[in-house]
């Protein structure tokens, strides 16, 4: 009934702001239409980069998903965590997750590769990929779905691209944003526990030939609440921080035609002290309990970020791309305690996860076009990533009598890993006719891997690994064509396969004790064949895309969660996924947009390899998702938006025994309102409008001795921002 209230009710608000915008239309016709939080852009001409090379987007034989500067300002204005916003308006991207972490968020039910500016961003083994940098700095996103033959490595379920901000082309510009959030929890409206703030700068310009940008962030978050007032448990990685970021970015023109750019970027995310740790409830859920905590190996995360990019624009007819890019990143989290029941007896009762990874890499790109109809890209990937995971281990008695985690002993939770990935690609792009393209590509990838032995923190069985060495290699392919049926629409249709690496260090710990890793099914590729079709245009006002796939793989990477233990599980077999996604845009007029996106995956595995196949887990398959959003400018200076985001149930693997509970459903809603205020413009922004209380998908899937980080969601949020460029 509450979701039938709350449809009702966004309906409701619809037809009330429609028939006064109805009204001004002819008043309100100056004005540009109101970008939408998430969808699919459509409006021509659109140039996508995400294949390597610019791309018209009705060229494009797949779906695509574009999120551009205007968009992201109002989704960074309600949250500067991606894991929680992004999922919400990218369709078949998983839930909101209201924590630094991507451990559920799968692209139609597989492995998204996330880049920045075309590096590879590391989730180690924690999923926190989208908190190594700030998405203050982000310009936009694109997201192409699907395996592809360009990218390789990691990229079986589609990928996700952002890019950074490039400098203006004014002699200076200066770009300020400040916020100011807080809960309104029961008897007390605005909780100074629960109050954070944001501070942004950037300037950049561009002077001759040398253009400039450099930025500078500053997040303070204190405690977040439960809609009934009580304390989040600490954990999330996301309260009681302080977090900075610098950002530098300066370029070069060589010639008209060469350009030579490189930026810098350094990111920490650091703990607070907190009087509060984190306990199970009496219903299960983690709650926070009065007790200070300290360290001696203080929670943090930090990326480094250096890249170095040259173009040339004619070179032999064509362009090119040359990059080189080193990321440096280390992880330690807060500290866990599995309580004074029985454990396996090699598992640490008080622990600290840690990530320490590094690595370097090159890409380059060439491409030229042949008869004004065809153009040929070619180019290769070389990366090397090293890895490793220890476990800081406490000493019960110590931090019973002290509340310290004092990181008296250590432990390798997976194996140290050093992976050497290599690729070579090419692709053609053919226009048959004015209306019909074909395109079609081969990529080569060489994968190699060193693992040291190990005694897993948490194995099972226990007892120490032997590491080992491998390598591999293959072939895939991708050949797709679009077909314009009308000015207005195009038909898309094709066929991809993706070949990947599983991880490393989880296939260590999940072969035998003394096994060897070489010659091991959980260290064997991810092959991949996808099938896609689907159709995007516009008919009057409406833009749209609607796009199906089926992707099938002989020897799948999926993740199950232990019934018992709440620990995660590789498990490799055949997989099938598959799904719909649409993406609509409605201009009622100029001053009044509406949007409707929708997605629904499913899929299923073989573990037994017997023919018989049983749902995904909903870690990694998740239940239908419905976003609505409307935005309406009554007058030039003032804006309103609304936005419902509906999460179904999904029971279909908790009945065959695959989850440990059935996924319940729930829905949200927010609201929005903008003044141009002088050369800016403030912002309220209120989050979980109805202080609806419901556990999230990933809460959901955290049970047994993982119960501590089975969170609830946070209450309503009012968040004021002024954001103003001079």
């Amino acid at each position: 009934m509450r979701t039938h209230f709350v449809l009702a009710g966004f309906g409701t608000l619809i037809a009330g702001a429609a028939m006064p915008a109805i009204a001004q239309e002819a008043g309100a016709a100056e004005d540009a239409p109101l970008p939408l939080d998430g969808g699919v852009t459509l409006l021509e001409p659109m140039i996508i980069t995400a294949g390597r090379r610019e791309q018209s987007l009705e060229d494009i034989p797949r779906a695509i998903l574009t999120i551009d500067s205007e968009q992201l300002e109002k989704i960074n204005r309600r949250s500067t965590n991606f894991s929680e916003t992004l999922p919400e308006v990218i369709p078949g991207f998983g839930t909101p997750v209201f924590q630094n972490s991507t451990r559920s968020l799968s692209l139609r039910g597989r492995e998204a590769l996330f880049l920045l500016d075309g590096i590879p961003l590391s989730a180690g083994e924690f999923g926190v990929a989208l908190g190594n940098f700030d998405p203050l700095t982000i310009d936009r996103i694109e997201v192409l779905y699907g395996p592809t033959a360009l990218y390789g490595n990691g990229a079986t379920g589609g990928v996700i691209q952002f890019f950074t901000r490039d400098p203006s082309p004014e002699p200076f510009e200066l770009r300020t944003r400040i916020s100011a959030s807080s809960f309104a929890v029961p008897d007390e409206f605005l909780t100074a526990e629960g109050t954070s703030y944001n501070v942004f700068a950037e300037a950049s310009g561009t002077v001759d030939s040398f253009s400039y940008l450099g930025s500078v962030s500053f997040e303070s978050t204190n405690g977040f609440f439960e809609p009934d007032g009580d304390r989040i448990a600490p954990g999330i990685r996301l309260d009681d921080t302080n977090d900075i970021t610098f950002f530098g970015k300066a370029g070069y023109d060589l010639t008209p035609d060469q350009r030579i750019e490189g930026y810098f970027n350094f990111t920490r995310l650091g703990t607070n002290r907190t009087d509060f740790t984190s306990v199970p409830g009496n219903d299960g859920n983690a709650v926070a309990a009065p007790r200070p905590v300290t360290y001696e190996v203080e929670p943090a995360q930090r990326t480094i970020f250096a890249n170095l990019t040259y173009e040339h624009d004619d070179l032999l007819g064509g362009s090119m791309r040359l990059q080189g890019y080193y990321r440096d990143e280390e992880l330690t989290q807060d500290g866990a305690d599995l309580g004074t029941g029985p454990l396996p007896p090699t598992w640490p009762r008080l622990f600290q996860t840690n990530f320490d990874g590094n690595a370097f890499g090159f890409r380059g790109d060439y491409s030229r076009r042949f008869f004004d109809r065809v153009e040929i890209s070619v180019g290769g990937d070389y990366l090397n990533e090293m890895n490793t995971v220890p476990t800081l281990i406490s000493d019960g008695d110590v931090f019973d009598a002290t509340a310290n985690f004092d990181a008296s002993g250590e432990r390798q939770q997976f194996a140290p890993t050093d992976l050497v990935t290599f690729g070579l690609f090419a692709q053609a792009d053919i226009e048959i006719t004015d209306t019909l393209s074909i395109s079609g590509g081969l990529r080569y990838d060489r994968f190699s891997f060193d693992a040291d032995p190990h005694f897993p923190t948490f194995g099972l069985p226990a007892g120490p690994r032997n590491g080992g060495s491998g390598s591999n290699g293959g072939f895939s392919f991708n050949v797709g064509a679009t077909y314009q049926v009308t000015e207005e629409t195009t038909l898309f249709a094709s066929f991809a396969q993706g070949f990947s690496l599983p991880n490393i260090s989880a296939a260590t710990n999940a072969i035998a004790p003394n096994a060897s890793l070489v010659g091991s099914e959980f260290v064997e590729p991810i092959d991949v064949d996808s099938f896609e079709g689907g159709v995007r245009g516009s008919v009057g006002p409406l833009t749209y895309q609607l796009s199906g796939f089926f992707a099938r793989s002989a020897n799948g990477s999926a993740v199950s969660v232990d019934p018992v233990t709440g620990f995660a599980d590789l498990v490799r077999s055949p997989q099938r996924n598959y799904g719909v996604e649409l993406s609509t845009r409605l201009d009622v007029t100029d001053a009044l947009q509406l949007g409707f996106d929708a997605s629904f995956n499913e899929g299923e595995n073989d573990p037994d390899d017997d023919g018989d196949f049983q749902p995904l887990s909903s870690l990694t398959v998740q239940p239908l998702k419905l976003y609505f959003s409307a935005d309406w400018r009554p007058i030039p200076e003032v804006s309103l938006g609304a936005r419902v985001l509906y999460i179904g149930d999904r029971d279909r693997a908790f009945d065959e025994g695959v989850d440990g509970e059935a996924i319940d459903g729930y829905v949200t809603v927010d609201l929005s309102a903008t003044y141009d205020v002088g050369p800016g413009t403030l912002a309220l922004d209120v989050t979980n409008l109805l202080n609806n209380e419901y556990l999230p998908l990933e809460s959901q899937t955290r049970f047994g001795l993982t119960d501590q980080r089975r969170f609830i969601a946070p209450g309503r949020q009012f968040t004021l921002t002024y954001s103003a460029t001079f």
